[in-house]
């Protein structure tokens, strides 16, 4: 009787051990990564703005994030910051500027 118990118990206890999901995604980042590449090499600039319309769900903009840092640091794009919230392009990479502050301030 003894053994049913445990067995029973080990059952209770493997029944409520918690369970991990692993979720498979719609992107990757070297398919984001190649997406803006190829945008960036017909448009010559995209807004950030444009990529958050074409992936609207917080996963896509996710990957999309992920993507563009991984292609800054391979030098392989540059941004234009203006002000602004995300108020961002993405252009091609220039040796000589690959970061750009646009100041729109008030003129005196």
């Amino acid at each position: 009787m003894q053994s049913f118990h445990k067995a029973m118990q080990r059952y209770e206890d493997e029944q409520n051990r918690p369970k991990h999901t692993v979720y498979t995604y719609p992107y990757t980042i070297d398919q984001q990564r190649n997406y803006i590449k190829r945008r960036v090499g017909t448009q010559g600039a995209v807004n950030f703005s444009e990529l958050v319309e074409a992936f609207p769900d917080k996963i896509g903009l996710i990957f999309n994030f992920l993507a563009i840092l991984d292609l800054l640091q391979l030098n392989e794009i540059g941004l234009e910051i203006a002000d602004g919230f995300n108020n961002f392009r993405i252009v091609p990479y220039s040796e000589t500027q690959h970061l750009t502050v646009i100041d729109h301030g008030s003129e005196s």
